[in-house]
């Protein structure tokens, strides 16, 4: 689910999604027609936005698991009573260790990670414009190092 129809498009394209979603009033609705009237049992929000992850809880199913994934520096809240009404897990995931890194290496090495996850390169040089700039429409930004 995202608000840009160009990351919903990548999104499909680069997962193989069966589906992906604009947040709107009929999501829900959405979410329960794609899943047999059920919404998701786990829902990850990697977005490092507060309202996002905020809104996550309305998005799982009773009993199901939510996961942090992306990070925001500032309170996040909810209402407690809806939380504990749909008895949920919260979880948080931000670790990762020297063997994961390697995995991930391995992984765009040999080929199995589908081309075109990185959408901008910049150079060294454009790394404080492109950050001044504020304009991070990108799901990850490879900054190239040159001699």
């Amino acid at each position: 689910m995202d608000l840009s129809e160009e990351r919903r498009n990548y999104s499909k394209d680069w997962t193989d999604a069966d589906a992906v979603f604009q947040p709107s009033e009929q999501v829900l609705d959405e979410l329960r027609e794609k899943n047999n009237g059920q919404l998701p049992t786990i829902v990850f929000d990697a977005t490092g936005n507060k309202h996002s992850m905020m809104k996550a809880f309305e998005y799982a199913e009773h009993g199901r698991k939510v996961v942090y994934v992306g990070l925001v520096k500032g309170t996040i809240s909810f209402f407690d009573p809806d939380f504990h009404a749909k008895e949920m897990t919260l979880l948080g995931s931000r670790n990762a260790t020297l063997e994961d890194f390697q995995y991930v290496i391995d992984s765009m090495q040999n080929g199995s990670v589908k081309g075109g996850y990185v959408t901008k390169k910049i150079t060294f040089e454009q790394t404080p414009e492109y950050f001044q700039q504020g304009d991070f429409r990108t799901n990850k930004a490879q900054i190239t190092l040159e001699r």
